[in-house]
């Protein structure tokens, strides 16, 4: 040790500065709080009705959950502190005990504060552990009142160990109080001494000038943080238990209150950051509270939405917002703008062009009053700053997109979806900081809790689990809007994210919600094929001019670039000549389908067709699509602007999700609107209307009061097959406008209070997910156990079966097989194996729990497209191969048999009235005339 004395003294000095002080003075300041918190909220204009203790309560309530919750890596954080600590502290003893007093001697002023030093040091580490042991470890035999500690409540907690009691102070509160003002003074003295010695071991400070000015910046530093340790502790000293307990419980809508607080919490009016937010009648609204389940487009926009009314929002996010599955949306958004309608375009086109596409299963009434807040959804983005693409004289720029003849796609080049998400993230944080918006980042939902049976269920809040900690609790809420997006896992491979499960539908759906038109899931005609999943090749590729072919003779092996123009075979061209490339997904999908599979022609033998965009210029393909040339590029290792890229259809978007009601709007079934044709203004028929009363309580609401349904998992816009570019549409649709019908239901005069639910439902409720928890817990094995059992290999098997019988193409022999199969796993799941027994971070356990909520999803998805013996939008069935609107112009709705674990499937009438059913074909060719177009060459 004696060769490293240098390098040791020097990390000795290191360690005390910058993980153990940075923190330390973060920490005192993040305390003391709640002494000049009340002036913070004061000048945000939300401390009217407070006094100094409870805006400081407030203040500092609000920042220990940032920290909580928005503080990256916070455990690395930790363990990085921990080390420091430690490791300071082992050396500091060790230099302490090696060296010999001598003050009596040499009474000088450095040598007082030399050994000051050392004494403070023993002090400190005495005090640390104290602190961190009743505060954070919960040793509650060291408090005298014996509470733990709690993040939601720390204030009131804090406050109780001071004091000595949760009634008021006692004799021991005060020794405690005065062995934390001892403490914390000493360790301020110990950090500040230290600073100005450490500039001395560093050779930073040699001269005694140099040494007497940094010792003035040190002192004046040590005073700034000993006033606000100070103020920190008299701030907490300050604090009345109880209604720091009542405006901790305002702010978190936690339930963890005991009756006589609860009671207290629901007289309570005045008690939350949003005091200055009235409804329009005047009335503070700081009891309600609404839950946002999913960060990504349409949680944002909903969580914006509330807010901006003045509800306060518990917003919860598997992954931080930015991660969410929004980001990954590459094409662009539908709406039509004054460019547009220069083409003859409008509105209603919009709404045809979606009901078409959708094969006429969309509920048709909310479908029309989204295409009419299309452009005013985009002229709000485009001033919240989304960078989107611009012609040469300034306009929004369009692309064409399936479905369309028109351009009416807007778009930011090829990252349309993260720049959307970015730009209402940056909207939603201005809320978070204003303490209106509260984010749950690595909260996972595990159920809704619902009161009451049949109609008069309702959602009264959710119980969730801290994916770090692995802790679960309850949540109370006035209303829940769930915005979790497909299933694309329960396919296996897909374009979708892996939080992509369907988990959280599935658990909505078992708590009694119900599921609309299960089996209607899309297949995107162009991906990149991968070992581990597929990866979207966006439709924009298509609308900017991209070719789908193979070698029009079977068995080719040339290079892509060495076949001539007239030996390719154009599949969808040739087959569509009207739309061409530009066919809705579904159609292409089963075309090159058909191609690879049913006649052979895939390249090199293989399931894939060429996506070319090579006779495009490479700098207007950079400019227009870079983001997923780039995609390709690094997983294929080619550069698409020079050689063709090798495409398969994969599993992308559910257009089925929980049911929903809505209230139309003020027009006449009897008179339905005119056709549209193009060149013309928007049709008469729309003057009759909206397409839904705007703000009405059941607006996206499900079959359970209070729980609402917003973006991908709500099921009610995109019929049978879902137009390009019009999900990012849908998303912030149901946010801005049906976030207006979940504050008008939760303001309704006859809305019954949530706090005045039953304490026992929630705790049932928690005991409920706690036990699944623990029972997967137990079933841990050190050996991988049996294979059989392996809640991978069961969702591998699962996805395959899934993917290879309930998707493009579906047979009544492949959807029973799928059925045979769940029921399978099923039984093999009630005997699964979990890999990893961890306590905290266990993503296994998450993973497991949610793979036996896919199965009950993918039950429902192979039955109601067993049931359904038609073809319809994605939807085919080569044993019935036709539409039968006869039997089948109906939506099929699944509801969940807890007896049976199965669903029951019912097929009700689809909410027209507005277009007329006509048949869907896109112009297609007979197929002799598009073989002929292409003839097979002699030699190739």
């Amino acid at each position: 040790m004696q060769r490293h004395q240098f390098l040791i003294r020097r990390l000795h000095s290191l360690t005390g500065i910058l993980p153990i002080g940075v923190f330390l003075i973060a920490h005192l300041v993040t305390n003391s709080s709640l002494a000049w918190g009340w002036f913070a909220l004061k000048g945000r204009g939300g401390a009217e009705g407070l006094n100094v203790s409870e805006g400081g309560v407030q203040y500092f309530a609000h920042e220990v959950t940032w920290i909580n919750t928005q503080v990256p890596h916070l455990f690395l954080i930790e363990v990085t502190l921990w080390l420091s600590i430690a490791f300071h502290s082992i050396l500091g003893f060790y230099y302490a005990i090696g060296g010999q007093g001598n003050l009596p001697r040499y009474k000088h002023q450095d040598n007082f504060r030399y050994t000051l030093q050392r004494l403070s040091g023993y002090f400190g580490i005495a005090f640390i552990f104290y602190h961190v042991a009743t505060l954070r470890w919960g040793w509650t035999f060291l408090v005298p009142n014996g509470t733990k500690w709690s993040h939601d409540f720390s204030a009131s907690t804090l406050a109780a160990a001071l004091q000595g009691s949760t009634e008021g102070w006692t004799a021991a509160g005060l020794i405690v109080s005065l062995f934390y003002f001892v403490g914390v003074s000493l360790l301020v003295f110990h950090f500040a001494n230290g600073l100005w010695t450490a500039a001395i071991t560093w050779g930073l400070t040699v001269s005694e000038h140099a040494q007497k000015k940094w010792g003035y910046v040190c002192a004046g530093l040590g005073i700034g943080l000993m006033l606000a340790s100070w103020g920190a502790l008299a701030g907490a000293m300050m604090i009345d238990y109880d209604e720091a307990q009542v405006i901790e419980a305002s702010l978190h809508g936690s339930h963890e209150l005991p009756d006589e607080q609860l009671d207290l919490h629901t007289q309570s009016q005045e008690h939350t950051l949003q005091t200055a937010e009235v409804d329009p009648e005047g009335n503070q609204m700081s009891e309600q509270r609404v839950i946002v389940v999913g960060g990504g487009l349409a949680g944002l926009a909903a969580s914006i939405r509330i807010a901006e009314a003045g509800v306060p929002v518990d917003l919860f996010s598997m992954v931080p917002v930015k991660r969410s599955h929004s980001v990954c949306a590459q094409g662009g958004i539908n709406a039509c703008n004054e460019v547009a309608r220069q083409q003859g375009y409008s509105e209603y086109q919009h709404f045809d062009e979606t009901l078409i596409g959708g094969d006429f299963l969309n509920d048709q009434h909310p479908v029309l009053e989204m295409t009419n807040w299309a452009p005013k959804i985009i002229d709000l983005l485009d001033r919240m700053g989304v960078p989107f693409n611009r012609s040469s004289e300034g306009y929004r720029d369009l692309r064409l997109f399936g479905g369309s003849l028109f351009k009416r796609t807007h778009f930011s080049g090829a990252t349309t979806g993260q720049q959307l998400l970015y730009a209402l993230d940056e909207q939603n944080r201005r809320f978070v900081s204003e303490g209106k918006v509260t984010e749950y980042n690595y909260w996972e939902f595990l159920y809704p809790i619902t009161q009451g049976e049949g109609e008069d269920k309702r959602a009264v809040g959710i119980v969730a689990q801290d994916m770090r900690t692995m802790q679960i609790r309850s949540f109370r809420a006035d209303a829940v809007v769930m915005a979790t997006g497909g299933c694309g896992l329960v396919f296996g491979k897909s374009t979708n994210s892996v939080i992509c499960t369907g988990g959280a539908a599935s658990r909505c759906y078992q708590a009694g919600a119900w599921y609309g038109n299960p089996e209607m899931i899309q297949v995107h005609p162009t991906a990149i094929p991968g070992a581990d999943k597929c990866r979207l090749m966006s439709e924009s590729a298509r609308g900017e001019g991209g070719r789908v072919w193979v070698p029009a003779k079977k068995g080719d092996t040339r290079k892509p670039n060495d076949i001539p123009e007239n030996e390719r075979y154009y599949i969808l061209e040739e087959r569509y000549p009207k739309y061409g490339n530009l066919v809705p997904r579904d159609i292409a999908t089963r075309e090159i389908f058909d191609v690879c599979v049913n006649d052979g022609m895939g390249i090199n033998g293989q399931n894939q067709v060429y996506l070319d965009l090579t006779h495009k210029d490479p700098d207007y393909l950079t400019e227009k699509l870079g983001g997923i040339l780039d995609i390709y590029e690094k997983f294929a290792g080619e550069d698409p602007r020079f050689t063709p890229m090798k495409i398969f259809p994969a599993v992308h978007y559910s257009m089925g999700g929980l049911w929903t009601t809505y209230t139309p709007g003020d027009y006449n079934p009897d008179q339905p609107m005119p056709e549209h044709k193009p060149g013309n203004p928007i049709p008469v028929g729309n003057e009759q209307g909206h397409g839904l009363t705007i703000g009405a309580h059941n607006n996206a609401m499900t079959n359970i009061q209070g729980l609402y349904a917003f973006g991908e998992v709500n099921f009610a816009y995109h019929g049978a097959t879902r137009l390009g570019a019009n999900a990012l549409l849908s998303c912030i649709f149901d946010g801005l406008c049906n976030g207006v019908s979940v504050v008008n239901y939760i303001r309704d005069e006859n809305h019954a209070a949530v706090s005045e639910v039953d304490q026992a439902v929630y705790d049932n409720a928690v005991k409920q997910e706690q036990d699944k928890h623990d029972a997967l817990l137990a079933t841990t094995t050190n050996n991988n156990g049996n294979k059989e059992n392996n809640p991978y290999q069961i969702a591998f098997e699962l996805g395959e079966i899934m993917n290879n019988q309930s998707t493009v193409v579906k047979t009544a022999e492949g959807l029973q097989k799928c059925l045979d199969k769940i029921d399978e796993l099923s039984e093999r799941y009630k005997n699964v194996q979990l890999g990893d027994g961890a306590m905290w971070t266990n993503q296994s356990l998450s993973f497991t729990r949610t793979v036996g909520d896919m199965l009950i999803l993918a039950e429902a998805i192979a039955k109601a497209g067993l049931l359904r013996e038609e073809s319809r939008g994605s939807h085919y069935r080569t044993d019935f191969p036709e539409r039968d609107d006869e039997k089948f112009w109906k939506a099929s709705v699944a509801k969940f048999n807890p007896s049976t674990g199965k669903s029951d499937i019912e097929f009700v009438p689809v909410k027209a009235g507005l277009v007329k059913l006509r048949p869907r074909t896109y112009g297609k060719t007979a197929p002799e005339k598009a073989e002929s177009k292409t003839p097979e060459p002699a030699n190739a």
